[in-house]
């Protein structure tokens, strides 16, 4: 066991052991949470959400995506400043997309029905989807209908955004001086 942990790691295994362990135990936790809340509500009511731990794991994604933007930045800046800038492009991305998911809403458009959804810039098609993994997972729980903004499926913006964010990452770690 010694001779197998004390050999050298690479700068892209570091990296990745860093933010899955880090991903791994967060969503432990999360998913601890859930479950709890899952169990509470069947033992409350008597009845089983389906959808609501599938749900759970679709939000995960969302976490990966905060750890891999957290660590991205943190090379350039201190932690802190760096999960602040996260929260703030989380921010944003809570403000656009949760606007188009309540004027696309049905209270809303039986409210106003002249009040209809302009087609909405490329920058928010293109912007990560946290907010609309979010809705999307609610949707899985609640049965109801998903309104997608833009082409793509939220899943797959973030799955590419978390992919280019990892690959960033790696890139600038191995150009770094130890």
């Amino acid at each position: 066991m010694v001779l197998f942990l004390s050999r050298p790691v690479h700068r892209w295994q570091y990296v990745l052991g860093r933010v899955a362990g880090t991903w791994t135990l967060c969503l432990a936790f999360m998913f601890l949470l859930h479950l709890t809340i899952y169990l509470t509500v069947w033992t409350k009511t008597g009845t089983l959400i389906s959808g609501y731990l599938i749900a759970s794991l679709v939000c995960s994604i969302n976490l990966l995506f905060v750890i891999a933007c957290v660590c991205f930045l943190s090379l350039f800046m201190p932690d802190v400043i760096s999960a602040l800038f996260t929260l703030a492009i989380l921010f944003i991305g809570f403000i656009s997309d949760g606007g188009y998911q309540i004027i696309t809403s049905d209270i809303v458009r039986s409210a106003a029905p002249s009040l209809s959804p302009s087609e909405p810039g490329v920058w928010r098609m293109l912007y990560p989807k946290v907010f609309m993994v979010q809705a999307y997972a609610d949707a899985l729980i609640s049965k109801s209908e998903f309104h997608n903004m833009g082409p793509f499926h939220p899943l797959l913006n973030l799955f590419f955004f978390i992919l280019l964010i990892m690959a960033l990452l790696l890139g600038r770690f191995n150009q770094k001086e130890i």
